[in-house]
Formats: structure tokens, C-alpha cells, sequence
């Protein structure tokens, strides 16, 4: 079990270009983070470093309290599972597999005992014989994952495991890698820029924006309690509202509508509340955190409907339930729930 510490990790290159900048963060021990992030935003860099196969600029690398900064990559006890699997064509998958064993001097038949051990793990029994161009894409994935794990690491890290794969397949495995990290307690990092990936495999997510981290925190709080309007739009939430607070009321820019909020200091705000967190209700009386909506636009999902609506010229974004259908230009009445209502910073 093992605790990943990053302190001021700073990583330029020609000595302009800042991919990480000052990043401080704690993995814990024997669970999945996910660095997150759009393209270019530093995380594949960040999880090199951790690797050791990359140095930084400044700052330390810490495993357990120790500092591994200056430690070789084959030293630190850290495996680097790659997007591109970068299986060895001429070698046998036992050999894949092995790689890493007779790199260390273990016997020919201690080897081939923990191979067929670990191709048992992930679900590929009998495929010591084959060569990585008979596999498809999700078995040499599985051959990546059996060819690290082989070696018993400390931290395990896995850059875009999933994004070379069909959707069935990242359902596979996006099961087996949690299955195998929870029987073996391994401390986990993985680089993705898909949320849905990092918030059904991580236990927390690093977001990242141009080489900062934005926030460190379980997946649902990137939903309920973004801490910028940046953050709450990248992950799917359109909806801010401008205003002043004032005695537990929110009162919009440039409207006559006030919302009851649980917040009571008082100041100049940005509000958000995520699509599917606003209630459609039935327009009796007026009520508090009642609005009266205009749908201008409708979108069909399947399973929910996501409507385009305005309130007094101001857009806001409603998921509904698939059954419910408003024409364009049709009258609402919503619902903001006060508990639903977030403050960013």
C-alpha cells in the first residue's frame, strides 16, 4: 500500500513552455485517482514523472515519505501501462507477459507458474502461445495489464487504458481493472480526458486545465459542488446564473427573480445547479424557487429529453424524463431546488 505524494512538480520544456505547473497533490493509498483533463493539459506528463521515466523541472516525488525523484524508473516500483499496448510483436504472450520477471532473474519455472497465474486473472487462460498480432485490441490491453501487474508494483499507472477500445470492450475492461485493483489493494493512477471514465472507475478525480490542477475530490463533487463555472461546464452543466446574495436570497442580474439559497454571506455571485436537478412542476400557486421557463429547443436522448429553455431572456438547460414533450415556444414551470443551488468560487 502505498501513498503517492507530487510537491511543487514543475515540468517546462525549452524553458518556455510550462506543461505542469506547481502541482501539489496526495494519492492515497490503494485506490484509483484519475488525472483528468483535456489534450495538452499536463496529465500524461504528470503520471511519466510519477513513473520516473520522465525527471521534472523542480519539486519531488515522494513514495511512502521517500523521495524517488532521482530513483531510475526500473528502481522505483512503479509500472507504466501505455495507451499504445507496445507488446513486443515477436515474442509469445507468455513472453510479454514474463518480460518483466527474467528482466529480474526469476527461473524459467517460477515464470511460467505466475504467467499462467496471471493470464488466469484476466480472463485469457491458454493464450501463452499466441503472438500479440493474433489478439484483438481488448486482449492485448489485457496482455498490457497482465505484463504489469506481473511484477507485484507498488503503484500502477495507466495512461488512456480505454480509449483505443469499443465501447463493449471499455465495459469489459473498465471491470476488470476494478476487480484486480480491489483484490489487490494497488494504488492506482490513470490519465484520461473522458469524465464518464474517470467518475465510474476512480474513487477521485485530479482535474486539470493547462497544467493546474483545479480541483482534487470524489467524482460526484464535480457534479454537485464544482468549484468554478470552467469546471461545472466541463462536465456537462451549462446552467450559471449572476447575481448578488443577500440574507439567504439570490437575486439574478437583471431580473425581478429571487431564489431562496443556503448561503448566507453576502456578496456578487455565480450560481449553478445541474440540468437534471431541475424539477418540472405543476403551475398552481406561485411558490418559492418557482420560475415560469419558455422551451426554444427540445432534444431527444432516449432515455431523457434535454430541453433548451429561457427565463426572462436568460438560458438554462432541464433534462426530463423521455415521456414528457414540450413544442417549441410551449410555457414550463420549474423548480430550483435551494439544496440543488451551488455558489462557485
Amino acid at each position: 500500500m502505498t501513498v503517492v505524494q507530487l510537491e511543487n512538480l514543475r515540468q517546462t520544456y525549452d524553458g518556455r513552455h510550462i506543461a505542469v505547473h506547481q502541482l501539489n497533490l496526495t494519492i492515497p493509498s490503494g485506490q484509483i485517482t484519475a488525472l483528468l483533463g483535456p489534450s495538452g493539459c499536463g496529465k500524461t506528463t504528470t503520471l511519466k514523472m510519477i513513473a520516473g521515466l520522465l525527471n521534472p523541472t523542480s519539486g519531488r516525488v515522494l513514495f511512502n515519505g521517500r523521495d524517488v525523484t532521482t530513483v531510475p524508473a526500473e528502481q522505483r516500483s512503479a509500472v507504466m501501462a501505455f495507451q499504445n499496448h507496445l507488446l513486443f510483436p515477436y515474442m509469445t504472450v507468455a513472453d510479454n507477459v514474463g518480460f518483466g520477471l527474467k528482466m529480474r532473474g526469476i527461473s524459467a519455472a517460477t515464470i511460467a507458474t505466475r504467467v499462467a497465474e496471471m493470464l488466469e486473472q484476466v480472463q485469457l487462460p491458454g493464450y501463452g502461445d499466441r503472438r500479440p498480432r493474433e489478439l484483438s485490441g481488448g486482449q492485448q490491453q489485457r496482455i498490457a495489464l497482465a505484463r504489469a501487474l506481473i511484477i507485484e508494483p507498488e503503484v500502477l499507472l495507466l495512461d488512456e487504458p480505454l480509449s483505443n477500445l469499443d465501447a463493449h470492450l471499455r465495459d469489459e475492461m473498465r471491470e476488470l481493472i476494478l476487480q484486480l485493483q480491489r483484490e489487490k489493494e494497488l494504488t492506482t493512477v490513470f490519465v484520461t480526458h473522458d469524465q464518464e471514465e474517470a467518475v465510474i472507475l476512480a474513487d477521485q478525480v485530479g482535474l486539470m486545465f493547462a497544467g493546474k490542477l483545479q480541483q482534487f475530490a470524489p467524482p460526484r463533487d464535480f457534479y454537485d459542488r464544482p468549484r468554478t463555472a470552467e469546471i461545472a461546464q466541463f462536465f456537462g452543466n451549462e446552467n450559471l446564473l449572476t447575481g448578488v446574495i443577500q440574507n439567504g436570497r439570490f437575486q439574478l442580474d437583471h431580473s425581478e427573480i429571487e431564489l431562496h439559497i443556503n448561503h448566507a454571506e453576502q456578496k456578487s455571485a455565480q450560481i449553478t445547479i445541474r440540468p437534471e436537478h431541475i424539477e418540472l412542476v405543476t403551475p398552481l400557486t406561485p411558490a418559492d424557487n418557482h420560475v415560469t421557463a419558455k422551451v426554444t429547443h427540445r432534444l431527444y436522448r432516449g432515455t431523457h429529453t434535454r430541453l433548451q429553455v429561457t427565463i426572462e431572456n436568460i438560458p438554462l438547460t432541464v433534462i426530463v424524463n423521455s415521456h414528457v414533450d414540450f413544442p417549441h415556444g410551449a410555457a414550463v414551470s420549474l423548480r430550483l431546488p435551494p439544496e440543488k443551488l451551488w455558489v462557485l468560487a
